[in-house]
């Protein structure tokens, strides 16, 4: 049976997710590109190259990837789903990404700083 994923912040499994990020590599430790799909509007991207520090983004330092953004109903963090491939195995890690408080007013819930 599948398990809901929880937020990193504060265990809750209501996550919604934002976005989602693909990261396509045409060839082993060729350039890296990124494909962006909103979840909460109609944006599309159209492939843009990575360079430099923006080549950071992408989960595997090799191949190809994809990332999903959350927000959380329960409290302001933001978190990232990330899967990617490493030497024939797919690795897959659940992360704190940052905190929005304008999502959400929740004062009264606090959760711990990252």
């Amino acid at each position: 049976m599948a398990k809901a994923l929880e937020c990193p912040w504060c265990r809750s499994e209501n996550l919604h997710h934002m976005e989602v990020l693909v990261y396509a590599r045409p060839k082993e430790d060729g350039p890296s590109y990124r494909h962006f799909v909103s979840a909460v509007s109609p944006a599309v991207s159209f492939p843009s190259k990575l360079d430099g520090e923006a080549l950071s983004e992408n989960p595997s330092p090799r191949r190809s990837a994809v990332s999903v953004n959350f927000f959380c109903e329960m409290c302001p963090g933001l978190s990232r789903l990330d899967i990617w491939q490493h030497k024939g195995e797919t690795h897959i890690a659940m992360r704190r990404t940052g905190r929005d408080d304008t999502l959400r007013e929740l004062e009264a819930f606090a959760c711990p700083p990252f």
